[in-house]
């Protein structure tokens, strides 16, 4: 047979051709690189190697060794299968990235299946290649045991951000030892490393001694009954490079995946080209790509090759994964024959939302794991029913609060239980805060002002900038510069009841720039009427729509005073809702960084001059600001029969004083009864001379 021929010649070549390969970059990779479904392993060890070039020799020592093993091999065919241990991170937000262990049991059963050369997809092998379908002997199991000995059913369920746009730092949140189970963890989506295409997983490879992030990063949507990605990612933790790896070239020792038996490939397969598909003219003897390979990117991959099996042979022979299906190892995992045994449950629960309106009911859901409980013992703050025996109660809340939520499950094994505070929203039917309103951030503190703000897995979301604003000192700003591609970013405003402004619109300052021309970062203005159930878009701006500047912004943008806009948008449609959730929405599609301010809901200060907008060259200052009543007014130069405006958020006019003098630089002292102002909020105070007016918002502290 042909595989036999060039093994011959292999060893003629001998295996330093293969580890002068190794140190050339990979002109297939760069290929792959603009796949629409990648996968990350190599992109992920070339910045590793790039960080330290030590790990390229040692990748070198590890594949020589293998190689040797692989050139000795005995007849497939001999060797008991090699177990190994498996443990599932699945790390969630309650979505759909949160899979149930059916849909891990069948993955599992795929691995096995494939890594046995049982699919029953191997039919569509060519008869060319049919004899070179291997039994890998490997065998995947979930452990049964974790690191300190307890029961478990291998599988691990963690709520956390990092779930989305997953690289190595969401292996801290949940690791077993890699020495004893081969980690996978199941995230909702995976980092493109800077990459086109997408990343549907990674895998370390094994001479890599990185012991923190050894396992694979698998996209959720890709862990289910018959799907190879994690049959490919575990071909990369076993050793296995992609065929198309270097490329095409005469020698099996320099091209392709470095094996004999797969023919070298150009680049990675898309689709499941015919028969006579053969990228590569220049490999000996000159054979058609094998696209039925698990290590290429082809929609028809049914099997791994023998020489790939004696390639794993000699990577479990010679690397940190000997020890992994190792006898004792074995046990202490509890995958050995005979160690399993019962688990207690895990208790965990999520709820279908948690914010309603007084009067509504929420649909609690139980993701207990680690084993099946016989019983649930809830209890519900302000809840109506405040205890329930069943699976996944429905419960109806009746009055406005803060409430807590607990399960306990238990079965022969052991009970759990799982406490949430304050995990229910339950808001009023009418809103106790009243329209119209504005805040121009001056005061603002973002976690009492009853403001929800999203946070990306790094911890980014919107907050305070003192240094760039429309009217003062301060907005709210979100430094999109720092943002992850396609993330959304929100802020939710507290409900507010429209019912009491006479005019019906939300306006706002913006500042917001490009950084390159096809910067199409994405603002969604939205609304709720049913406490935050679902959302209705009134506003939506993008790319230079949204932009208030047509200069692109390659370092951080901080607008000037012109690079500002006013929106406006018309909420009159909603003037006769009494709790109207307001949200903005900003996706990251790689632009700059993006500013609100003066925010009005109602009338405001829609109509009246921005603060500290003023003609004349000087300033008016109200201090203290914000005040309990009592405050004073001071600008630089002296003036006479100055005229005082006080106005309200609706733009209602309170008072009016006339003929007031100013000494040069010195103060006047108001109290808030000689301004009629009687009740806490924010004000606005115009102040005209012969010279230049004065405007600046006053709040008066409730």
């Amino acid at each position: 047979m042909w595989y036999f021929q060039l093994k011959t010649k292999l060893r003629a070549i001998g295996v330093f051709a293969l580890a002068a390969s190794l140190f050339q970059s990979s002109p297939a990779q760069a290929q792959a690189n603009n796949h629409p479904f990648n996968c990350g392993a190599d992109v992920n060890w070339e910045m590793k190697a790039k960080e330290n070039p030590a790990l390229l020799m040692k990748r070198q020592e590890v594949l020589q060794t293998a190689m040797r093993y692989e050139n000795a091999r005995q007849k497939d065919g001999q060797e008991e299968v090699r177990i190994i241990p498996v443990v599932f991170h699945i790390i969630h937000q309650y979505g759909s990235e949160n899979i149930n262990k059916q849909r891990i049991l069948d993955q599992l059963n795929t691995l096995n299946e494939t890594f046995g050369g049982r699919n029953k997809d191997t039919s569509g092998v060519r008869k060319d290649y049919k004899y070179l379908i291997a039994n890998s002997k490997v065998e995947f199991r979930l452990a049964t045991k974790d690191p300190n000995g307890n029961c478990t059913d291998g599988i691990v369920r963690v709520y956390s951000a990092q779930t989305n746009n997953a690289d190595d730092n969401v292996k801290a949140v949940s690791n077993w030892e890699p020495k004893n189970y081969l980690n996978i963890w199941v995230v909702n989506s995976i980092t493109n490393f800077g990459q086109a295409g997408t990343i549907l997983g990674y895998a370390q490879f094994p001479w890599d001694p990185s012991n923190s992030t050894d396992g694979i990063i698998v996209r959720a949507d890709q862990v289910s009954a018959g799907n190879k990605t994690l049959t490919h990612e575990i071909g990369h933790y076993l050793g296995l490079f992609h065929t198309f790896q270097d490329g095409c070239g005469s020698s099996c020792a320099s091209s392709g995946d470095y094996i004999c038996d797969t023919p070298p490939s150009a680049g990675p397969t898309q689709g499941c080209p015919g028969a006579t598909y053969n990228s590569c003219s220049s490999d000996v003897p000159n054979l058609p790509d094998m696209t039925e390979n698990f290590m290429d990117y082809s929609t028809c991959a049914r099997m791994f090759s023998l020489g790939q099996k004696a390639r794993m042979d000699g990577v479990f022979s010679s690397t940190k994964r000997a020890y992994l299906v190792s006898e004792a190892n074995l046990i202490a995992t509890g995958v050995a024959d005979g160690t399993a045994g019962q688990c207690k449950p895990i208790a965990d629960f999520y709820a279908t939302q948690y914010v309603i309106c007084e009067g509504g009911s929420i649909n609690f859901k139980d993701n207990t794991f680690n084993a099946a409980p016989n019983s649930y013992q809830w209890s519900f703050q302000g809840g109506n029913p405040a205890l329930s025996s069943t699976k996944d109660p429905v419960i109806k809340f009746e009055k406005a609060g803060s409430y807590e939520v607990s399960l306990e499950v238990s079965n022969t094994a052991g009970n759990s239980k799982a406490e949430r505070k304050a995990l229910i929203t339950v808001l009023p039917s009418v809103s106790d805060i009243k329209s119209p309103l504005a805040q121009d951030f001056e005061s603002f503190n973002t976690t009492t002002s009853g403001y929800a703000f999203s946070t990306d897995a790094n911890g980014l979301k919107w907050t305070i900038n003192a240094g760039a604003a429309a009217g003062g000192t301060k907005s709210l700003y979100l430094n999109n510069l720092k943002a992850q591609e396609l993330e959304t970013y929100s802020v939710t405003l507290p409900a507010v009841d429209m019912t009491t402004s006479s005019t019906k619109k939300l306006t706002y300052s913006l500042a917001y720039a490009q950084v390159l021309s096809n910067s199409n970062d994405e603002l969604r203005v939205q609304v709720s009427t049913d406490c935050g159930q679902n959302f209705s878009t009134v506003s939506y701006k993008y790319g230079s729509k949204l932009a208030t500047t047509t200069e692109l912004k390659t370092t951080a943008f901080k607008p000037t005073a012109a690079e500002w806009r006013t929106e406006s948008i018309d909420l009159n449609s909603y003037k006769n809702t009494k709790n109207l959730i307001i949200r903005f929405m900003l996706k990251n599609r790689n632009g700059n960084n993006i500013y609100i301010d003066n925010l009005n809901i109602g009338e405001g200060f829609a109509t009246a001059i921005e603060p500290n907008h003023f003609s004349g060259n000087a300033h008016m200052q109200l201090y203290p600001n914000p005040s309990y009543g009592n405050f004073s007014l001071r600008i630089a130069t002296a003036e006479k029969n100055a005229t005082m405006e006080v106005f309200d958020a609706s733009g209602k006019q309170l008072a009016v004083l006339q003929n007031l003098t100013f000494e040069n630089d010195q103060a006047l002292y108001f109290t808030k009864n000689m301004l009629n102002i009687q009740s806490g909020g924010v004000y606005l105070i115009k102040l005209h001379t012969a010279t230049a007016s004065y405007v600046e918002k006053l709040i008066i502290s409730k």
